[in-house]
């Protein structure tokens, strides 16, 4: 019965019962009665679908996600006992609420239902039967799907990183579905732990919603895993086993393939085979995995621990190329710290705005140059603001500061190596060329200069000299500059070039070595094949997860 229905009811003798959800409470005749939070929701529901059967299997997905290492008979038999006691029913001869032996429930008594505002899905659910893919013939419609971090379950308080690190590792994998919408994992990090699968579907905007659990059991960690689909409100997809810490990247595999399979989606096999991201030293990914869920938390004061647990990850493994540009944390980190003590130093909000720059937080970037400008003796703003203007579109802004830069200080190289990079951004290429020619002049060998000219040339269809000018750049060992840049501009080529697993190598390698604005990646028009690749988002996730807004505020 749909809630419409139930609000036409007039209003009931006294003696019955009235349901009010905007105050979330139940009552008998007009005194609250007390009710725990699981004993309502269930009553919710039952209200919601009155005379209708509601089986234990959805009671289950309401109240718990699922049955994953929860002995859901006793718990469901004490709510009901607590809903009839509150109800004032008897189980023998129900005025309220029915057995249906087997079964579920069903809610068949008169109530009151005041400002009822119930999910769609509670009542859709309803009309809906689980169908399994082979049988509906597959979902044909474009679906969408998010996966939660593992729950830990037991006494273990260290999970080793498996948490997160499986639900990411799944993500990877499953971004590679056709017709499936697969949510980043910094999407998910800070939906609430108590959500039911239906909330937390809502929420995020997706129908699937992958989630399980590990637990030590007599010396072995168990692993569940549950695919739940809320148009139907049940499970497509469900594994147990034991899970094998130094095996995991099979399991994901695994756990891939037969997620896909519910799906009706197969992954191939060379759509599961990916670039390595992750360390083969477990304990630096665990370290890596602290520091990523700590950095998403929004919580400032985590900031240093979450920098520490991330440069722990990168001591142990170097090349680790998720536990990228760790020093930007720890920078921000001490030039706050200098700010709390003395705020009057121009030269730390300059850093502080360069590194906040680099890692995309472009408004706050701004914002930190600003508050310099009052101790510049002409009251100007740096000049190195122009990598803000640039990333974030704002030619105009970034043409006036390369143009006064260079009066100022004509044999300075970086409004020089600017110039023809903005000319190259705005599609003016006779400029363009102009300036990369007298940039080349000046500095032959600069690596940068020179990959500058490679992206030129790839833009404008001369592949051979494009390769000659990454050839070249490559065997330089100096730049004035940052390697970073460079290797974006590598990055840049072959991407043009449409060698994208090579491009994509050369973006990690920049982020991993201190370039990693993700905003301007996702509008660089240079990049345009690699944000096409599943990795592509995946990488700009994690760096919208490790380098949250919060970092920005003083």
């Amino acid at each position: 019965m749909c809630c419409e229905s139930l609000m036409r009811r007039t209003r009931p003798p006294v003696g019955e019962i009235e349901l009010d959800l905007g105050r979330y409470e139940l009552r008998r005749q007009g005194r609250r009665v007390k009710l725990e939070k699981k004993p309502m929701e269930l009553l919710i529901l039952l209200v919601g679908r009155r005379e209708q059967l509601v089986s234990r299997k959805e009671i289950v997905a309401k109240l718990w996600r699922s049955d994953l290492f929860i002995d859901t008979e006793p718990n469901i038999n004490n709510i009901v006992r607590k809903i009839r006691t509150s109800l004032g029913d008897d189980s023998a001869r129900p005025r309220f609420l029915e057995t249906v032996v087997g079964k579920g429930y069903r809610f068949i008594g008169p109530v009151r239902v005041i400002d009822a505002r119930y999910p769609q899905t509670d009542f859709a659910s309803g009309a809906m039967r689980a169908v399994s893919p082979e049988k509906a013939g597959g979902w044909s419609e474009r679906s969408s799907l998010a996966v939660l971090p593992l729950m830990l379950l037991g006494k273990p308080k260290d999970d080793h990183g498996v948490c997160l690190g499986f639900a990411d590792a799944l993500v990877t994998r499953l971004g590679n579905l056709p017709g499936v919408d697969v949510l980043p994992t910094s999407a998910v990090l800070n939906v609430p732990v108590e959500a039911t699968l239906s909330e937390t579907a809502s929420r995020l905007g997706v129908r699937f919603v992958v989630h399980g659990a590990i637990q030590m059991s007599k010396g072995l960690w168990r692993l569940s895993m549950e695919m739940f689909d809320t148009h139907t409100q049940s499970a497509c997809f469900t594994r147990k086993r034991d899970l094998n810490l130094n095996r995991l990247s099979d399991l994901e595999d695994e756990i891939s393939k037969q997620i896909a399979v519910a799906l009706n989606r197969p992954l191939g096999p060379g759509m599961v085979q990916r670039r390595p991201r992750y360390s083969k030293d477990p304990m630096a990914y665990a370290e890596f995995v602290r520091g990523y869920r700590l950095s998403s938390v929004g919580d400032p004061a985590l900031l240093e621990e979450a920098a520490q647990h991330l440069t722990n990850a990168v001591t142990r493994d170097p090349a680790f190329s998720l536990a990228h540009a760790t020093q930007h944390l720890e920078a921000i980190a001490e030039l706050k710290r200098a700010l709390a003590l003395q705020n009057n130093q121009p030269q730390a909000y300059n850093r502080l705005g360069t590194i906040l720059a680099h890692i995309g937080l472009l408004d706050h970037a701004r914002e930190m140059y600003e508050r310099a400008r009052p101790f510049h003796p002409r009251k100007a703003v740096s000049h190195s603001i122009v990598q803000v203007y640039l990333w974030n579109g704002e030619y105009d802004l970034a043409r006036e500061e390369i143009l006064a830069w260079r009066a100022e200080n004509p044999g300075n190289k970086y409004p020089i190596y600017r110039a023809p990079l903005l000319a190259m951004m705005t599609g003016d290429w006779k400029e363009a060329k102009i300036l990369l020619d007298e940039a080349a002049q000046l500095l032959t060998t600069e690596p940068l200069i020179v990959s500058l000219q490679g992206v030129f040339y790839a833009s404008t269809g001369k592949e051979g000299r494009a390769l000659d000018c990454l050839t070249k750049a490559c065997a330089s060992p100096k730049s004035f500059g940052q390697a970073h840049h460079s290797y974006y501009q590598f990055a840049c080529i072959l991407a043009l070039l449409e060698r994208r697993e090579a491009a994509f190598e050369w973006l990690e390698r920049s982020v991993s070595s201190g370039f990693a604005c993700w905003p301007f990646f996702l509008k660089d028009p240079c990049l345009k094949n690699l944000r096409e690749l599943p990795a592509f988002e995946v990488l700009v996730s994690s760096l919208q997860a490790k380098y949250p807004d919060h970092l920005g505020l003083l």
